[in-house]
């Protein structure tokens, strides 16, 4: 899909990313604060981060700097009291 400079070879991760980087002006950090911002719109913080793999405070700042309601609050998830 991502065919490199060699025959047979793949271009790799850090060089996929130099050029979107680069080439383009995306920042890939930029780009994935955006799309959990919008999942904190959709889903509530504490089945995101269960979801994702991150930890509860992490969705929490993620959905109060997007601007959700209540997203302030703490998330309480699973077995968490």
């Amino acid at each position: 899909m991502f065919p490199g400079t060699r025959a047979g070879r793949h271009i790799t991760e850090q060089t996929f990313l130099n050029t979107l980087r680069q080439v383009f002006g995306i920042s890939i950090l930029a780009v994935r604060n955006a799309v959990l911002h919008d999942l904190t719109k959709e889903l509530d913080a504490a089945t995101l981060a269960d979801l994702l793999g991150y930890s509860n405070k992490a969705m929490n700042i993620h959905a109060a700097r997007s601007g959700v309601p209540m997203g302030s609050y703490p998330a309480i998830g699973p077995g968490e009291t």
